[in-house]
């Protein structure tokens, strides 16, 4: 996490400089492009207040770059970070704002000496370890900055639903439509989540899905999931994602709504078996006895009978 988005800043200035830092519109080896490409995939996914303020906050890149501290987009994200992370307490807010980030930024105190900038320069060091060493001085932005370096950033919910789309999508069931796939995967997501948080209960574990984060991980699952005004949202409605980790009966809707899609897909599929069926029923097959060439000596034996 902490290295995320200034590895993706790095890509970029690698692409201008493979395009020879032409920037002119129109021209087709200009950069503006490609990095209007890369833009529009990062934007509200990998520009989020935690990228902002692990970049910020990150070693390797503030003590090498000055220009982070006068970057708008930066600070932007890193007073946002404070401002949720000390939510509500304005004496530590402004603590990490106005006394604090300036040792940062002016290298004073245990930030200034050598061994510390010395720590920093490779890219394979922990900066959350950096920041337990060097940090004593500033302890509410050490408390705020460990905890956000620490963060990793994972692919797992992408791969899981994937896997999900390839255990509906296969080779005997590619003649689904986007929509009837979609309503699929939502459902059987939604089992899973609800057989893990079943599993939780009998073990008398905490609850892995929280209701709030389940709403935001099925709104993108389904076309117009977003929309939260209780209308039927590719067949089932809002509240039923509301409900994905809340509700014991919910279970039973989705095992039913799971049903009636397999019920579905059974009826297409015994519509075609008819078909066929019914198509090789109609051809007329040739009787394979009138070509049939005649044994030697059945002529003979036959003579001999007349």
């Amino acid at each position: 996490m902490a290295f995320l988005y200034g590895d993706i800043m790095k890509a970029k200035d690698e692409i201008k400089a493979g395009f020879q830092n032409i920037d002119r519109p129109g021209n087709l080896n200009a950069y503006n492009n490609v990095i209007e490409i890369i833009e529009e995939k990062m934007k509200d996914r990998l520009d989020t207040t935690l990228h902002l303020a692990a970049y910020f906050l990150n070693p390797y890149y503030n003590y090498n770059n000055d220009s982070i501290f006068t970057n708008e987009l930066v600070m932007d994200g890193f007073i946002t970070a404070v401002e949720t992370f000390y939510h509500g307490d304005y004496d530590k807010q402004s603590k990490v704002l106005n006394e604090e980030m300036p040792k940062l930024r002016d290298k004073q105190g245990h930030f200034g000496k050598p061994i510390a900038k010395e720590g920093c320069k490779k890219y394979d060091f922990d900066p959350a370890k950096w920041w337990a060493s060097y940090g004593t001085q500033a302890p509410t932005l050490q408390r705020m900055a460990i905890r956000i370096l620490s963060l990793t950033a994972s692919a797992s919910g992408c791969e899981r639903n994937w896997s999900c789309f390839e255990g509906n999508h296969t080779k005997k069931r590619n003649r689904l439509t986007c929509e009837h796939l979609n309503q699929l995967v939502f459902v059987q997501y939604n089992n899973k989540m609800n057989a893990k948080k079943e599993k939780a209960k009998k073990n008398n574990k905490m609850d892995p899905l929280l209701a709030t984060e389940a709403n935001h991980a099925q709104g993108w699952l389904v076309e117009c999931g977003d929309e939260d005004d209780g209308e039927p949202v590719c067949g089932l409605t809002w509240k039923l994602i509301e409900e994905a980790c809340g509700v014991e009966e919910c279970g039973k809707l989705r095992r039913s709504a799971r049903l009636a899609q397999m019920r579905e897909v059974n009826e297409d599929e015994i519509e075609y078996e008819v078909e066929v069926a019914t198509n090789e029923e109609d051809i007329d097959f040739e009787s394979d006895q009138e070509d049939v060439v005649p044994l030697v000596g059945d002529d003979e034996q036959d003579g001999d009978n007349e």
